[in-house]
């Protein structure tokens, strides 16, 4: 009883698994396995509504072979009830023309000989039979052989046949036992299946949190896929460059791991700012920190990288050390942010240890306006000041600097939104 209701449980889940994927096959199969085990348990009304319940949806899957096995058990126990008459209704339904296959053609061959029993021709019945079990031993088809010897059997106590009853009820007895350590075998070998399936599974899981811990969600999800995200081209893609203001004169003399705890409250702000703002974050080196938005057009992207870049210059954080409002005001990290807008490639570089990085005159630029600027300012180009033309932000023109390989270029400072 306790391993009936242990499958009853494994089949309920499958079940549940199967109806969340709308699978109509998987929902009958496990509905007509249901039936086998309540007609095992002698719940023959619980099984016909599981079997008919089976049979309907198989019949929309056009799923012959299935529908004839479970209307053949359907007539089995239409026949246990005592209702011939729809026995033999239900078993005219049955398409029996050309069943070659001997695991399809026994079931149907056994709820003949019950019928024919039922009718009074316990003979022709019990030569049926005789004929399903040479055949189930011919080709090895051991639950079909049991579930003969479980109606001889049947036949011999009704007939008061006591050897025949012994010699079948024995031999039912043995061959269920060879089932029994059969499936163990294959439950042995399924089970150690499935902590391989399942070591597989958590080495992809490791994999997975690595790539979207060391690299954009987007990107991850597109090797993960099977993509090669090697040169993507964005043509208005603006990026940011932030670095601490006297990172060394200012850590000098702290411990290392407060050090280490400010920036990573540091950039974990940074980060967050990033996603609020749909921005992706590059990497950090050391104090800097890098990001970029490529997905929109000019106006998009600048405004999405101008909200980060203003979320950082006006972030709140302090220097370990420092007690009176005086010097915690004097110990207040500053950033120094430079911003540039224009064409730039963008792809995942590296084997073993992968790094989605950008590259181009862009890149570099905006290198260049972080590290000539000013702290607790914005320095961005003129083509950044083009695209937020329409954004709700004050620039103040600043002058010119100059850019390796591109001379003086004039620039602005971004401030405060309007």
């Amino acid at each position: 009883m306790e391993d009936y209701s242990k499958a009853t449980e494994a089949l309920q889940m499958a079940q549940s698994l199967y109806n969340s994927l709308d699978d109509k096959r998987g929902i009958a199969i496990i509905t007509g396995m249901l039936g086998e085990i309540s007609l095992s348990m002698q719940d023959r009304s619980a099984a016909l509504d599981q079997f008919h319940q089976a049979i309907r949806l198989l019949q929309r899957e056009d799923e012959t072979e299935l529908v004839r096995r479970y209307t053949c058990m359907v007539v089995t126990v239409l026949i246990k009830q005592g209702d011939i008459e729809r026995a033999a209704e239900t078993f005219s339904k049955i398409d029996t023309a050309e069943i070659s296959d001997p695991n399809e053609r026994i079931p149907v061959e056994i709820a003949h000989a019950l019928l024919l029993n039922a009718g009074g021709q316990r003979s022709a019945a019990t030569a049926s039979l005789e004929r399903c079990l040479a055949l189930s031993r011919e080709y090895g088809l051991k639950r079909q052989e049991m579930a003969v010897h479980s109606e001889l059997r049947d036949f011999a106590r009704v007939d008061r046949d006591l050897a025949a009853y012994i010699l079948h009820n024995d031999e039912c007895q043995r061959v269920g036992e060879e089932i029994s350590s059969r499936e163990s075998a294959i439950q042995l070998a399924l089970s150690s299946k499935e902590k391989e399936i399942l070591a597989e599974r958590e080495e992809r899981e490791r994999e997975r949190a690595v790539l979207y811990s060391t690299l954009p969600k987007t990107v991850a999800d597109r090797i993960i896929s099977g993509e090669l995200v090697t040169g993507d081209h964005f043509d208005e893609a603006a990026v940011l460059f932030a670095d601490v203001v006297g990172f060394s004169h200012n850590s000098a003399g702290t411990g290392a791991s407060q050090v280490t705890a400010l920036l990573a409250q540091i950039f974990e702000d940074f980060d967050e700012a990033c996603e609020r703002y749909a921005v992706t974050k590059v990497k950090t080196i050391g104090d800097s920190y890098m990001c970029f938005c490529a997905e929109g057009n000019a106006l998009v992207n600048a405004t999405a990288v101008a909200n980060v870049a203003a979320h950082i210059v006006d972030s709140n954080f302090t220097w370990p050390g420092g007690s009176d409002r005086s010097e915690q005001q004097q110990s207040r990290v500053q950033f120094r942010v430079g911003v540039a807008i224009g064409p730039l490639v963008a792809g995942v570089i590296g084997t073993d240890r992968l790094q989605y990085d950008v590259w181009g005159d862009t890149v570099n630029t905006a290198s260049r306006l972080e590290s000539t600027g000013e702290a607790g300012r914005i320095q961005v180009n003129e083509s950044f000041v083009h695209a937020l033309a329409e954004a709700p932000f004050q620039l103040i023109p600043r002058g010119t600097i100059e850019v390796k390989g591109k001379g003086a270029i004039h620039t602005w400072w971004l401030e405060s939104r309007i």
